[in-house]
């Protein structure tokens, strides 16, 4: 199959687009489709491609590992599918600028050098194309884009490598009917899903309405709060220069069926004006401010908040949703939240209006509460005083408990909790007062959220714990809603007496852990840039072991073809051998030059000395890589300059019997 260079670069500007990676996709993307215009290859051996491998490998840990610290473990395989267009561009671009058709991927990681993981030889780009293609679908744009940039590198893919039997309109043809008709057949599945999805979700929300509970609304499971009093873990800080508020509130829920509170879970996008969130209109009064560190694993929740609470503001926060109620929930945001958020007290939301939901008692507890509350004259009281009647009610010999009572021998653990045992955690509290003041007419709500007790000295913070986790009941009194908050006062004491012996070595850790949720935030936002300059630089130190090796052997190789291209320097000494030739001693076959000379010398005296020391110096001129130094190129023309004149009886015309002048020397 032929997959052009140009192919390979628009699937890269394509996963460019798709990855919000633009800028880096153009230079892959030109990197790739230059090695048609750049006509010179480098060869690469067995050995260089072992390399290759071997740098890319080094490349596909560190950034395993560099995504693993800036990303959630959970979105950590979709992160590093996303990049491998870049961690796998050294071995293509390998292959593209070599005069390989195939490349050897091996690797020696872990092995010695005598010893490799071995592959066999393969096309690269074959699977570098479709690689690029599924990079850019897991990045998971949502484009309108995605499905026709997709099949125009698919049409130009089948295009380039169609049977030359079909005709370039009728492939054109076959292709266009082909991709209208699998564009309307996912569009087809996606209404088809939705409506199955929707007709479910009638169905099990008529069902389970009738049964007080709702599936696909946030609830709060009763008796789970209980579980949670025995963590000592710290998910949420609070920061503020005055008293801290004693309560922070997440949620409220209205209907109790099965054991399961159910709230409003109706949801309007929160704007933002200012670089905050107005959680009722302005303009708002001056109040107090308080700054929350909050762990959101999943990125999204219900927002902790004081009552009374108007503006919200934190960089880390990125999309909020309200209800009526007042519950904030965050849509987006980072795994570890930082807001500021400012309130008052006794300020209220006009929106948050009693509702007659708020007044609904399950059947099954009618008569369970009539029991409780025969006694009890309420006729003549109004709303305040029922609240007091509740609260003194449970001020009298209830007490607070973490184990779980269980019904025993009554119907139901509420039953239990009211009329045999008395004692409970705040679930029970919280539940039992909401629907004792619902029985006295009192609309109410159940509510949870957390305490707000414990100063750190380590952090400077007032921080909460999961023990902290409470839950108490609101009465909706003379247009307001009114904390009604019956659990024992001694709660927070009997929760700490669970904590573990190594408590303090848990906050060390927990406040290591949030330093480096810190690191990863602030982080979070630039890991783009450090995986592409850790590619960038070892691609750099690839390069320069592999070309610089190529690139010293073609060097080499040009400095030898310099050296036979031109003729040996000229020497004057060829001028001495003339002269010896004169004498009528004839030179020997295979003789060396001074035996010959100093036959030479028998018959007739030469200088032998002399003519020793500048043969010496002609070996040199011809024969050494390294040449003459200038002056010593001087001294030897001047030497042999003398000797000519001194035996000129040697020559046999005029022109021999001068030295050699200037322009001799530099035509030399």
């Amino acid at each position: 199959m032929i997959i052009p260079p140009l192919l390979i670069a628009a699937s890269l500007i394509f996963w460019g687009l798709e990855s919000g990676n633009l800028l880096l996709g153009s230079i892959l993307a030109i990197s790739t489709g230059g090695a048609m215009f750049f006509q010179q290859r480098w060869t690469l051996t067995d050995e260089d491609c072992v390399q290759v491998s071997d740098f890319t490998s080094v490349i596909f840990i560190s950034t395993t590992a560099l995504i693993l610290l800036n990303v959630d473990k959970i979105v950590l395989l979709k992160t590093l599918v996303i990049w491998q267009p870049l961690v796998l561009i050294p071995l293509l671009l390998a292959q593209l600028y070599s005069g390989r058709e195939n490349i050897i991927i091996r690797t020696r990681l872990g092995f010695n050098r005598k010893r490799t993981f071995k592959h066999e030889p393969l096309d690269f780009r074959l699977y570098y194309f479709p690689l690029t293609l599924l990079s850019a679908a897991m990045a998971n744009s949502r484009s309108e884009l995605f499905f026709p940039g997709g099949i125009l590198l698919f049409f130009w893919l089948l295009f380039v490598n169609r049977g030359r039997s079909f005709s370039a309109a009728a492939f054109a043809g076959l292709f266009l009917l082909t991709a209208i008709t699998g564009y309307l057949g996912v569009k087809g599945a996606e209404r088809l899903h939705e409506y199955v999805n929707a007709q479910i979700r009638r169905h099990w929300r008529g069902y389970f309405s009738s049964q007080y509970a709702d599936p696909f609304q946030a609830t709060l499971t009763f008796g789970s709060v209980g579980r949670l009093k025995t963590s000592g873990e710290i998910f949420l800080r609070l920061k503020t220069d005055g008293i801290p508020p004693p309560l922070l509130k997440q949620a409220s829920y209205d209907l109790l069926g099965k054991n399961i509170w159910i709230g409003n879970q109706t949801f309007a996008y929160l704007p933002v004006e200012d670089m905050a969130w107005d959680l009722i209109p302005r303009p708002h009064p001056p109040g107090a401010e308080v700054t929350i560190e909050y762990y959101l694993p999943k990125e999204k929740g219900l927002l902790p908040q004081p009552y009374g609470s108007f503006q919200v503001k934190g960089e880390t926060l990125y999309e909020l949703e309200q209800n009526v109620a007042g519950t904030v929930k965050v849509v987006d945001g980072a795994p570890l939240v930082t807001y500021e958020i400012s309130y008052v007290d006794n300020v209220g939301r006009k929106s948050d209006q009693s509702l007659s939901r708020n007044l609904v008692i399950p059947v099954e507890l009618e008569q369970l509460l009539a029991k409780v509350t025969e006694d009890w004259h309420t006729t003549e009281l109004q709303g305040m005083a029922k609240v007091q009647q509740v609260k003194h009610y449970f001020a009298d010999g209830f007490t607070y408990s973490l184990a779980l009572q269980g019904r025993g021998t009554f119907s139901s653990a509420l039953e239990n909790f009211l009329l045999g045992s008395k004692e409970g955690h705040c679930e029970m509290y919280a539940t039992a007062t909401a629907m004792l003041l619902r029985k006295l007419g009192i609309p109410s709500r159940y509510v949870t959220g957390f305490a707000v007790s414990e100063y750190s000295r380590l952090e400077h913070k007032y921080i909460v714990r999961e023990r902290h986790a409470h839950a108490w009941a609101e009465a909706y009194v003379d247009g307001n809603w009114l904390i009604v908050d019956t659990t024992p006062a001694d709660w927070l004491t009997i929760d700490s007496r669970n904590r573990s012996t190594l408590e303090w070595l848990q906050d060390i850790l927990a406040y290591l852990r949030l330093k480096y949720s810190y690191f990863r935030i602030n982080t979070e936002q630039n890991y783009r840039l450090l995986l592409s300059g850790l590619v960038i630089v070892l691609s750099v130190i690839l390069l320069y072991r592999i070309y610089s090796r190529i690139r010293a052997e073609k060097v080499a190789t040009a400095k030898q073809k310099v050296r036979r291209t031109f003729p040996p320097p000229v020497s004057p000494f060829n001028r001495i051998e003339d002269a010896l030739n004169k004498i009528g001693v004839p030179r020997k076959t295979k003789e060396s030059f001074i035996l010959w000379a100093r036959r030479v010398n028998d018959v007739h005296p030469i200088d032998l000395g002399l003519i020793e020391k500048l043969f010496e110096k002609h070996r040199k001129l011809r024969f050494d890589p390294r040449g003459m130094a200038q002056h010593e190129l001087d001294f030897f023309y001047e030497m042999t300059g003398k000797w000519l004149t001194n035996h000129e009886i040697f020559l046999q015309n005029d022109h021999q019997n001068l030295p050699l002048d200037e322009k001799e020397k530099s035509n030399s």
